[in-house]
């Protein structure tokens, strides 16, 4: 004897203003199959929102702080592939006040001290290195499919 498992449905209608970033969103979730349309919704959802409706359920604080952290987890994940994707370098705040922008994948766990100059001509190169893109040779297309892959 099989049991089925019961679905659950959400119909929502959206009728965003022509010129707004949710009508851009729109246009390109109707240029995807339904399936696949469907199918990155639900991860967006599960991903930004499975938090907040668990808090509103009798879990634990425990099981609550869990689903954050694999929600955050997910969320760090997909900004890192959509950066590399779009050919975007994560910004790094070095000191307060001032914004640097290196590439994700560049991380040195040096245990050298240094001075005030060595960080500056550090960070001097390393805002240079940010040139050449993360992804070489890739359709930013593909890489941007990979965001829900």
């Amino acid at each position: 004897m099989s049991s089925a498992k019961s679905r659950k449905s959400l119909s929502i209608r959206l009728q965003p203003y022509t010129d707004s970033p949710l009508s851009e969103v729109i246009d390109y979730l109707k240029s995807l199959d339904t399936e696949e349309a469907n199918r990155r919704i639900g991860e967006v959802l599960v991903m930004c929102l499975l938090p907040y409706a668990r808090l509103h359920e009798a879990v634990s604080d425990e099981e609550l702080r869990v689903t954050c952290l694999e929600s955050c987890d997910a969320l760090d994940k997909h900004a890192s592939t959509m950066r590399q994707a779009l050919k975007v370098p994560q910004l790094q705040f070095s000191h307060p006040g001032f914004v640097h922008s290196f590439p994700s994948q560049s991380s040195s766990s040096s245990s050298v001290i240094r001075t005030s100059a060595d960080r500056e001509e550090t960070q001097s190169q390393k805002a240079k290195s940010t040139l050449s893109p993360i992804i070489q040779d890739k359709d930013p297309i593909e890489s941007i499919d990979r965001l829900f892959d």
